[in-house]
């Protein structure tokens, strides 16, 4: 006999041992009441579970096949069963309902987009047609979807697939498939410590971490915040907190410290929900001196709310945009579907760079990394890159962050953003093989957790870099002096530069090459000073113009008569230089009017100035400015 005739033979023996017990047991299987009514004929399910990463995150592909066996049964067999409890994640097939003693039915619709053609990042992509799940509201358990977040799919202009929750879990919401890359679509937040969260268990001091053998970024400059509207955006703050301490004063141009942002938020006060408070990352009227509107104002209405107090007031937005939150599409529901303390993600599946991603911001959706590009822009600094990425060995990929990557931006003077399941924390530091010191959010402490592993139960699944060109800037010990002045300059710049070039302005190239060089000025003139910094993300380069003046630094006399200029340099009587410029009824002025650190002389006459640079009797200039009868005056009027 065929082997499809003893699976054909074994599967009918077995349906009619199944409905024999079912007619002998009665009903005594459960006390329910619903019925279950077997027909004629009945479908056997076989299913077979390949072990593969079919696209979604740690799940295998399960194949069903059916095959129809027909019995020759002519009477309903009726028995009674227990209604099961839902599961989390069970799904209904498409257009199936399914009704249990509590008589809830989920019905779903299926919705054919059509093939579209949309832009991502500037290269035009033709995706396919793609069979999705139509307008659904769901309010699922912990791992479904945001809850109060309605999924339309119908909304998505490119291939995509929304997410059902036993796919997901809470936070992977959608992929997107681009030019046969898959690019996953992460909610980050809003991110408050969960139930029974104790700092304890993580936290290091200071001595700690010398203790813990480990290396982090300058603790005089790296802030701790607490939550203020969004755990993304307040890790955020802390970035740019640290950078505006480190080279980038413009970050945060608020009164607060005068103008320095602080190492902790805790000068602001609480928010009426008993967090923190930061205008750096969410700006607010009565915060910080501001007396209009900001971003709380706007889009803050309640913990994972998805609802919008300028919408619902009907007002208009705060503008310009001014705070972290306004740029990364946090808390706004109406501008990008962000929940209130929400940040959206994106990343490429295969672990590879997901490099200032646009291409969902026609679908209003923004990527929270690219946000962060936005808001350096607006405060006049470049961004060379910005980039999410999955860690290396999340959900099998081989081209993710590694732990090496990590320990290379923090020697380089650069924190990392930390992207957990539903969290960001801010990445400060590190120790031995596997350790990352970090800021959570959630208290003024530093703490520790295992590259790769949990933090309050949260997995670590990927990272978010932004690398800032450096910004050159520097000071002098003295810029005015006789000669030979000797002057110190110290580098300033922003950027963790690591190679510097200066050109002082008088050919002399000693020290050119140094941090922190020294320099000594030999002739009297006025000198600007110019650095180029170089880091690994860039160069930049500054200039001061005239910065340096190199004079005698005595002041001289002398007097004008007839014509003719007659000069005493010691004040002691003694004339020690006599020429002729000008005619007797001009007016002499005097002054440095080259701006090369030594006075020029000249004459008025009748509204004309006539100036002599080098007391030769050249006419190195003339214009005119006043009137015959006006009398000249000289001097640094502006500073």
């Amino acid at each position: 006999m065929s082997a499809f005739m003893h699976r054909i033979r074994y599967r009918i023996l077995s349906v009619f041992l199944i409905l024999t017990i079912l007619l002998l047991s009665g009903g005594a299987i459960a006390d329910s009441t619903d019925k279950v009514t077997a027909n004629a004929t009945i479908s056997i399910v076989e299913t077979t579970v390949a072990e593969e990463n079919s696209g979604t995150v740690n799940e295998t592909t399960v194949a069903n096949t059916t095959e129809t066996v027909t019995l020759p049964i002519t009477t309903p067999v009726t028995a009674e069963v227990t209604a099961l409890p839902t599961t989390t994640g069970t799904s209904l097939p498409v257009n199936e309902s399914m009704t249990t003693a509590a008589e809830t039915t989920v019905t779903e619709t299926t919705t054919v987009i059509p093939t579209p053609t949309i832009t991502l990042n500037e290269t035009t992509v033709t995706t396919t047609p793609t069979t999705v799940r139509g307008a659904m509201t769901v309010t699922p358990p912990e791992t479904g979807l945001l809850k109060n977040e309605s999924v339309n799919a119908s909304q998505e202009s490119s291939s995509v697939q929304n997410l059902s929750a036993n796919q997901t879990g809470k936070y992977l919401v959608a992929q997107y498939s681009v030019n046969g890359k898959q690019i996953d679509e992460r909610i980050t937040g809003p991110g408050l410590p969960p139930p029974g969260w104790s700092p304890e268990s993580t936290r290091i001091n200071a001595s700690g971490i010398v203790a813990f053998m480990a290396s982090s970024l300058n603790a005089d400059n790296i802030p701790t915040l607490k939550w203020s509207y969004g755990c993304s955006a307040t890790s955020a703050a802390m970035y740019f907190g640290y950078y505006d301490r480190a080279g980038y004063p413009n970050m945060y141009t608020g009164p607060t410290n005068s103008g320095l942002f602080p190492l902790t938020n805790a000068v602001w006060g609480t928010s009426s929900e008993g967090q923190g408070v930061c205008p750096l990352s969410a700006s607010q009227n009565g915060i910080d001196s501001r007396t209009t509107r900001g971003h709380v104002d706007d889009y803050y209405s309640a913990y994972d709310s998805n609802v919008d107090p300028y919408y619902t007031g009907s007002w208009t937005q705060h503008s310009p945009l001014d705070s972290i939150g306004d740029y990364m599409g946090t808390n706004q529901y109406q501008n990008w579907l962000n929940t209130d303390g929400s940040t959206t993600f994106y990343y490429y599946n295969d672990g590879s760079k997901t490099i200032d991603y646009t291409g969902s911001e026609s679908s209003n959706r923004r990527d929270g990394t690219h946000g962060m590009k936005l808001f350096a822009e607006s405060r006049g600094y470049q961004v060379a890159t910005d980039y999410n990425q999955y860690i290396y060995g999340y959900n099998g990929n081989t081209k993710g962050f590694t732990y090496a990557q990590y320990k290379s931006e923090i020697d380089s003077g650069n924190p990392v953003l930390i992207q957990l399941v539903g969290h960001t924390v801010l990445g400060v530091g590190y120790s031995g093989t596997d350790q990352i010191l970090i800021h959570d959010t959630w208290d003024y402490s530093t703490h520790t957790m295992t590259w790769g592993g949990t933090y309050s139960s949260m997995q670590h699944v990927g990272v978010t870099v932004v690398h800032l060109y450096p910004v050159a800037q520097f000071t002098a010990s003295t810029t005015a002096g006789s000669v030979p002045l000797t002057v110190s300059f110290t580098d300033t710049s922003g950027g963790n530069p690591t190679s510097w070039y200066w050109n002082f302005g008088d050919s002399d190239s000693t020290n050119s090459t140094r941090q922190n060089p020294v320099h000594t000025f030999a002739n009297n003139g006025s000198y600007s000073v110019s650095l180029t910094v170089t880091s690994a993300n860039g160069s930049n380069t500054t200039t001061k113009a005239g910065y340096v003046t190199v004079g005698s630094g005595i002041t001289d006399i002398g007097v004008f008569r007839s014509g003719q200029w007659i000069l005493d340099y010691g004040m002691d009587g003694t004339v020690n230089n006599r020429f002729l410029y000008g005619l007797p009824t001009d007016t002499p002025i005097v002054g440095d009017f080259n701006n090369d650190g030594i006075t020029d002389i000249g004459v008025f006459r009748s509204g004309q100035w006539i100036l002599d640079y080098g007391m030769d009797g050249t006419v190195n200039n003339r214009f005119l400015y006043g009137l015959p009868t006006d009398t000249p005056i000289v001097g640094d009027f502006n500073n």
